[in-house]
C-alpha cells in the first residue's frame, strides 16, 4: 500500500466549458521517476530512431511501449499508486470501480516553450488490449516542472480553453474526451 495520498475534486468555469479534475500527489520522488524516464526513454529513441513525426520526441513513440512494461520496483508502485487514484475517484463519485488496463507514456520536454495538444480520446493511443474507443479517464502526471501549466480544451468549442499550472510530483485525472 502506498502511503497517504492527498486527493481532491475541482472545478473551473468559463462561460462555454465546465472543467472538472482531480489532484492528487504521487508519493515517488520525482528524481528516482525522472532517472528512470531518461534510461528507459533513452533505450526507446535508439530502438526506433526513425519512428514518429519527430525522431528525437519520445511522445512520438507512444505506441511503441508501455511504461508500466519497465521492470522497476517504483513503477509499480506507480501504477499501484495510480489504481488508488482510480479507485478514490470512482468511490467519491458514487460508481463500482472496474478492472481497468492502464496504458502510459513519457515526454520529456527540452524546450519550456515546447507545446503538446493531447488527444487522450483519439485511437491514436490505442495501445494493447485496450483500444481508445473505451478510454474515459485519463491523467497527467508531472515529474519535473519549469513555470509551465497544461491547457484543457472544450473538444465542441475550439475556441474555449483552461490552464492548470503544472505542479512537480502532481497528477491531474480528467475525462479523456477532454483535448
Amino acid at each position: 500500500m502506498i502511503e497517504n495520498f492527498v486527493f481532491k475534486s475541482e472545478s473551473i468555469f468559463t462561460p462555454n466549458f465546465t472543467f472538472t479534475y482531480h489532484r492528487s500527489v504521487c508519493p515517488i520522488p520525482n528524481d528516482v521517476l525522472g532517472n528512470i524516464v531518461l534510461i528507459e526513454g533513452g533505450k526507446i529513441l535508439k530502438q526506433f530512431p526513425e519512428e514518429g513525426d519527430n525522431k528525437n520526441w519520445l511522445t512520438s513513440k507512444l505506441w511503441k511501449y508501455n511504461v508500466f512494461d519497465w521492470e522497476y520496483p517504483e513503477i509499480k508502485q506507480l501504477n499501484e499508486f495510480i489504481r488508488e487514484q482510480y479507485v478514490s475517484l470512482m468511490t467519491e463519485i458514487g460508481r463500482e470501480p472496474e478492472k481497468t488496463y492502464i496504458q502510459c507514456w513519457a515526454n520529456i520536454l527540452y524546450q519550456p516553450d515546447r507545446c503538446i495538444v493531447p488527444h487522450h480520446h483519439s485511437d491514436g493511443h490505442a495501445i494493447g488490449n485496450a483500444p481508445q474507443k473505451y478510454s474515459y479517464l485519463s491523467g497527467n502526471l508531472c515529474i519535473e516542472t519549469y513555470n509551465t501549466s497544461t491547457y484543457f480544451r472544450n473538444p465542441f468549442l475550439d475556441r474555449d480553453y483552461i490552464g492548470i499550472p503544472n505542479v512537480d510530483s502532481e497528477m491531474i485525472m480528467f475525462l479523456s474526451f477532454v483535448n
